[in-house]
């Protein structure tokens, strides 16, 4: 019987324009669908956008998988950040038992306390 698991990358840092890598490579131990994507971030500066594209990077399986995210931004007057709401992306992404998926993400501003995880039923 397929069971549902989660596999959660960061929390990391990322810097404006540059695709960052997001915690560290995941081997799949078994066959599986990746089901949905949850990506959450902190904006630690007001008047900053939080758009970014999440990229899922695989060893054998052929993309792109390339996802924007974010969109919140910050509101003038106030003395703290933007903490953005857990955005989720329904996605239906087969992989073999053995492969390995690298998480990234290039934002256009900086970003704070960057977490993505990965709903996989196997």
């Amino acid at each position: 019987m397929p069971i549902s698991r989660s596999i959660a990358f960061g929390p990391t840092t990322v810097t404006a324009d540059n695709k960052d890598k997001i915690g560290s490579a995941y081997s799949f131990p078994q066959n599986g669908v990746i089901k949905k994507i949850r990506f959450c971030a902190y904006q630690g500066v007001v008047d900053k956008a939080t758009t970014a594209i999440l990229y899922l990077e695989f060893k054998r399986l052929s993309g792109p998988f390339e996802f924007a995210v974010g969109g919140t931004v910050g509101i003038s007057g106030t003395d703290s950040g933007i903490s953005m709401p857990t955005e989720e992306i329904d996605v239906n992404i087969p992989y073999k038992t053995g492969e390995e998926v690298t998480v990234k993400l290039k934002a256009s501003e900086a970003l704070e306390d960057v977490i993505v995880s990965l709903l996989i039923v196997e």
